[in-house]
Parts: C-alpha cells; structure tokens; sequence
C-alpha cells in the first residue's frame, strides 16, 4: 500500500508549543493535531508545511528544524508517510480555518491531549529531545 505523504508544524515560542483542536467539520473532530497537510503534485514537504499553515492559521511559519520522516500504518489499515518540522512563526493573529481553536502547551502538557494515530510519534520525539538534549530544537 502506498503512503499518504502529509508535512507537519511544530510550531514553537519560548519553550511552548502549539497544537490546534480539530473542527466538527472535519475527520478526527475534537481531537489536537500539529497543523499541515498533504502536498500538491511536485511541492517539496517544506513548501507543502509552510503553505499549509498559512491556509488553516493564516500566519506565515519559518522552518527552523526538521525530524526524521516516519511511516505510521493506522487502525484503519492507512499507511501516512509524515514530514515533522519545527517551526517559527511571526507576529500576526491566528485565524482559524479547519480547527476550533489552538492553544500553546508545554511539551509535557502534549502527552495529555488526544491525538491521531499519526501525531503520536511526534510526542515521543518532543518528550525525548527534551530529556536527552534538554531543549526541542
């Protein structure tokens, strides 16, 4: 089975992190998730993040850092190839687009929150930097 290639956003400010709440409009409602999504035919993960981002945050992200890629194969018998990154982003407010809201949280707040099955990796990653390079990025 082919993967599903999605890029994600770690988007960090002074030690926290952002994680937006899914709308009830979309698949997974209630859940938190890392904002991003799928690319478009020959957009590069980075493009694909950036790009998504500004669609569902309206704000624009800079790219500061980047996890190893992962396979995730859900419950649902689904394979996602997914594309972490840390991000930045600058001034500006958050207009939601797909989300119900999004919060900032600290790295240990995450490992509280309900997540999709494709996420979860991420956390893990998160909570290891931390305890073994004592900082995310």
């Amino acid at each position: 089975m082919e993967a599903t290639e999605v890029s994600i956003a770690v988007i960090v400010r002074e030690g926290m992190i952002l994680a937006a709440n899914r709308g009830d409009s979309v698949s997974n409602s209630g859940q938190w998730e890392f904002p991003g999504g799928k690319p478009m035919k020959g957009e590069s993960p980075e493009d694909c993040v950036v790009r998504r981002v500004k669609e569902e945050l309206s704000v624009d992200i800079s790219i500061i850092d980047k996890m190893d890629a992962y396979n995730v194969e859900t419950s649902q018998n689904k394979t996602f190839r997914i594309y972490p990154f840390f991000a930045e982003v600058g001034d500006g407010k958050f207009v939601l687009s797909l989300h119900s809201k999004a919060e900032w949280f600290s790295p240990m707040q995450l490992m509280s929150l309900a997540w999709p099955e494709t996420d979860l990796p991420v956390i893990d990653e998160i909570v290891n930097r931390i305890f073994v390079k004592g900082r995310l990025v």
